[in-house]
């Protein structure tokens, strides 16, 4: 990144423009803790008692609902986990100006990319939400940054696509989806570099550990029950058309 007076004039205009719409939300809608954001709370306090989740499939949640715990731990509560999920987005919105600058090329469509990324109010609002989406949704593009970032080390990008895959899957059931996605790229560089065998190394385990995720993942039935949809007929996500359908033979939704 050039680092001119007339640069840092640009970089400086799009922090104020980031605290600007984050004060806005914070203004308009609080720290929001209702609707989905109880789950996870209630989640917090259940394994602080328990010392495990009420349903398996709250594993792919565990990285914000340890969060939670950490907060409550330090007595930082839920303003601590919107700092936290503030930070992650600043530091998101960084990754996202250096790869838009990245790929074009050009430092006007850097910033202008990057400033409407910022006035996206339906994605900034997700800060201000304590639910998993902010969290997720920046941990996603620092992974994309990473995965077309060189690095002098050549161990240090697979090291941290490795960990930022960790987090993602357990941050949503949804950063699963990018154990597929991975596993193309990596066969690319792979058969590329004339590592044949060792592509079939990588999917192996990979497709093996993505059926045991999902198989982990149903077990806690509710929305990862993906046989009732079309029994109940649902249109809208969790709105039945019919109601009175009742209990499906499958025991297995995988499966069935």
């Amino acid at each position: 990144m050039n680092y001119s007076p007339t640069a840092n004039k640009w970089n400086l205009l799009l922090v104020i423009l980031f605290c600007l719409v984050q004060a806005g939300l914070v203004i308009a809608f609080g720290v929001y803790t209702k609707e989905e954001a109880t789950k996870y709370i209630y989640e917090a306090d259940f394994f602080l008692q328990q010392g495990q989740f009420s349903q398996p499939k709250y594993i792919f949640y565990s990285l914000y609902i340890f969060l939670q715990i950490l907060a409550f731990k330090l007595h930082a509560g839920f303003i601590g986990v919107y700092i936290f999920q503030l930070l992650l987005n600043g530091l998101a919105t960084v990754c996202f100006y250096k790869l838009a600058l990245k790929v074009s090329g050009d430092k006007k469509a850097a910033f202008i990319s990057t400033a409407l990324l910022i006035l996206c109010i339906p994605f900034q609002k997700w800060t201000a939400y304590l639910f998993t989406e902010s969290i997720f949704f920046s941990l996603v593009i620092i992974f994309t940054y990473v995965l077309f970032t060189q690095y002098k080390n050549a161990n240090t990008r697979p090291l941290l696509l490795l960990l930022l895959l960790f987090l993602l899957i357990i941050s949503r059931p949804t950063g699963m989806l990018l154990i597929p996605a991975s596993l193309i790229l990596a066969s690319h560089y792979l058969w590329a570099n004339g590592k044949k065998w060792l592509m079939l190394a990588v999917w192996l385990p990979g497709i093996a550990g993505l059926i045991l995720l999902l198989d982990t993942a149903i077990k806690g039935k509710g929305e990862f029950d993906f046989i009732k949809p079309f029994v109940e007929e649902h249109i809208i996500c969790g709105l039945a058309g019919r109601p009175d359908a009742g209990p499906h033979d499958y025991s297995n939704s995988l499966g069935g």
